[in-house]
């Protein structure tokens, strides 16, 4: 079982490093066509909800986050 600390950690060093990459990422959107960024990020939103079922320690829970916050509050905006 992860502690109330671990989670934190975890969410808050995800929410900095997608924050840094989604610059980035972001910047993809002028390059390829809408229709794939869009299909991109719904599929590895998706993933990463599923795989939010599946955590059973830190790192899976870091790299679950990371996505969550990359994708569902950073990308789906654009």
């Amino acid at each position: 079982n992860l502690s109330l600390a671990e989670i934190g950690t975890c969410y808050s060093l995800a929410t900095l490093c997608s924050g840094v990459i989604l610059f980035w990422v972001g910047a993809r959107i002028d390059q390829i066509p809408l229709k794939r960024y869009s299909l991109w990020v719904c599929i590895v939103a998706a993933t990463a909800c599923i795989a939010m079922s599946l955590v059973h320690h830190a790192f899976m829970l870091f790299v679950v986050y990371f996505f969550l916050r990359l994708c569902g509050q950073g990308l789906f905006r654009h």
